[in-house]
């Protein structure tokens, strides 16, 4: 009888040592996950403001697209801006349109849309997608003044 009364009083220490282990490994487990958690969630809005930023863009090519090549001026490119519903996607964000000519190819324009942006985390350089067409006219006098 005596030797089981000294088990029983020898457990209750080792029980205590395992619970501590235990919870210490479990708040390790726990700010790993919580670290985890919170860059999936900065990656998935700064990966969701980048695609929006894209189809922003793409919108401002097919709209130069849908225009005649003479429209395509820099004056319009002035008038293109960041539309109103897009300010919370993109913080301090802004809209740049370049229409130049294409250097050494006739009857050629070189589009430039650029959108800037600072993510919601304060992304220091800010974030920037630029996309580039290029438009010619749909139609050109060919050798001898045909067309």
């Amino acid at each position: 009888m005596t030797r089981k009364l000294k088990q029983e009083r020898h457990r209750p220490g080792f029980t205590v040592v395992e619970m501590v282990a235990a919870f210490s490994i479990l708040g390790v487990v726990l700010v790993v996950v919580a670290q985890t958690s919170v860059w999936s969630f900065g990656e998935r809005q700064r990966n969701s403001a980048r695609q929006a930023a894209q189809e922003l863009a793409e919108n401002v090519l097919q709209s130069a697209h849908s225009r005649s090549w003479e429209d395509l001026t820099p004056a319009w490119a002035a008038t293109q801006k960041l539309p109103k519903e897009w300010q919370d996607t993109f913080p301090e964000g802004g809209l740049t349109v370049r229409v130049e000519p294409e250097k050494g190819l006739e009857n050629v324009k070189r589009v430039t849309v650029a959108i800037r942006w600072r993510s919601h985390a304060g992304s220091v350089p800010p974030m920037v997608i630029e996309l580039t067409a290029l438009f010619s006219t749909r139609s050109a006098a060919g050798k001898g003044g045909k067309e």
